[in-house]
């Protein structure tokens, strides 16, 4: 495979999330095989496999000198040097010796809903039902205590929605080892509100490619909007409360790896992609912001950004909406394409 074929692979892998890639892109540079252009590109991707702005702008430096006239380079070394502040945070909050069992989310679309720590950095999960494209939310403890919270990431397919908020743990969480159930063990499903219904497990690996535990309990019966934990008489936490059904009606249980497993995804992606954000109405984690858009890529709505956003980097942002030869957008005149009415560049509806 020629150079150039090889960079575009590591960039496509990088445009992907892949930083592994980042291996590939400094051997194309030790290699020498590169044009100045294509030294450049890979100085530029090198520069995303890291969250390190010294390290960012030593690479776009690099780059900037295969490539002079480049306009959007310098224009990201200005914005590194601009040391921009970071992005708001949530309020300080106490940290907690005394882990809660169910929590209250308030601010979604469908109404209230019931939550569960999954991270001692104060990651929450609920149904994303609960949440709809809502992005601020009200954390709420037992004792009657409110704190601002916000969505870090949606899985509509899962019905997940995972909130952070700006409480600290410092217990331990007890997680249910996935060995200990067997199909008919009851367990207790728990409410924000003093909520406690009995559940029955149906039936376990063979739904959902090992994700959902079936329960006994009615979809109909759910106290609120779900997000419900599920403990066993061990107080050791099972999954989540879903709107999701199986046959009959019956609720499914998200289980607590698998929610994990997703946590631990969405703060991989946050480190790797900081710039990113997570699409409200679509659930998508959308990089058009690291690159000065304020709409989603897949969806096209309007997205959660903070004032201090990059000018647009048209070229990068006219690759990420993938722009083909769509009619012009009646407002902006982009020809990005839409997606359910609404132009990808703007988030606009079309006027046909």
């Amino acid at each position: 495979m020629r150079a150039q074929d090889e960079l575009r692979a590591a960039i496509r892998q990088m445009q992907a999330g892949d930083v592994a890639a980042a291996a590939t892109l400094r051997q194309l540079l030790n290699a020498g095989e590169l044009d100045a252009a294509g030294q450049a590109a890979a100085h530029v991707w090198l520069a995303e496999s890291s969250d390190d702005d010294g390290f960012k702008l030593h690479c776009l430096q690099n780059a900037l000198a295969c490539t002079p006239d480049n306009a959007q380079i310098q224009q990201g070394i200005q914005a590194l040097l601009a040391a921009k502040p970071p992005p708001p945070s949530l309020p300080t909050a106490p940290r907690l010796q005394s882990i809660p069992r169910v929590l209250g989310i308030d601010g979604g679309a469908n109404g209230a809903a019931s939550a569960v720590f999954v991270t001692k950095s104060g990651v929450l999960a609920t149904t994303s039902y609960a949440l709809g494209g809502a992005h601020d939310l009200t954390v709420s403890l037992v004792d009657g205590r409110t704190y601002e919270g916000r969505l870090l990431r949606r899985f509509p397919g899962m019905d997940l929605a995972l909130a952070e908020s700006p409480l600290r743990l410092d217990g331990q969480l007890a997680i249910a080892p996935a060995s200990a159930l067997t199909v008919g063990q009851e367990f207790v499903a728990l409410g924000f509100g003093e909520a406690r219904l009995r559940v029955r497990l149906t039936a376990l690996e063979e739904v959902g490619a090992g994700h959902w535990l079936a329960t006994s309990l009615p979809i109909a019966k759910l106290p609120d909007a779900g997000g419900n934990p599920l403990y066993d008489d061990r107080g050791q936490l099972l999954g989540i409360m879903t709107r999701n059904t199986m046959g009959g009606g019956m609720a499914l249980a998200l289980k607590i790896s698998s929610i994990l497993a997703l946590a631990e995804q969405a703060q991989r992606d946050r480190q790797m992609q900081p710039g990113a954000r997570c699409c409200p109405a679509c659930g998508a984690l959308a990089r058009a912001p690291i690159y000065g858009g304020r709409h989603c890529e897949s969806c096209g709505a309007g997205l959660p950004i903070d004032e201090n956003l990059l000018a647009p980097q048209t070229d990068i942002l006219k690759q990420l909406y993938g722009e083909a030869a769509s009619h012009p957008c009646a407002h902006c005149g982009s020809r990005v394409g839409f997606h359910g009415g609404r132009c990808l560049r703007c988030g606009r509806r079309s006027k046909a």
